[in-house]
């Protein structure tokens, strides 16, 4: 009985080995829009990760320029989307920080203002 175990043991072991020994950890979040009843919400997703898609529908989209204008824009697989313009700089500061690695969350008020943004980099995310 201990030699049956100790081969089913054995051959478990070889077959976890090889998926154990992977890249590393590998995210996949797509762009995912959330509509409040009062008008605002949120979106969020990981640019590669919306970037290799096969939903040709779905995107994040942020700009900024040197006159000082920031805004975010995502759509979903579902179709749903969210616009916000953003007028404070720690908002504007999180938008610039963006890059095609880059985690997103970004919620939007009623009247379409981004007043709350988180990113993260991380290698987790697939790159665009």
């Amino acid at each position: 009985m201990f030699r049956k175990n100790l081969i089913i043991a054995v051959a478990l072991g070889a077959l976890l080995i090889p998926s154990l020994a992977g890249a590393g950890a590998q995210w996949n979040q797509p762009a995912r829009v959330v509509k409040s009843a009062s008008g605002g919400g949120y979106f969020y997703g990981a640019f590669g990760s919306v970037r290799n898609s096969s939903n040709v529908n779905e995107y994040i989209r942020c700009d900024s320029n040197s006159y000082g204008s920031a805004g975010c824009n995502a759509r979903d697989a579902e179709g749903d989307t969210l616009y916000c313009t953003a007028t404070s700089e720690s908002v504007k500061v999180v938008i610039r920080d963006l890059n095609v690695s880059s985690y997103l969350f970004v919620r939007v008020s009623p009247s379409g203002i981004c007043d709350y943004a988180y990113t993260q980099n991380n290698s987790a995310y697939a790159p665009k």
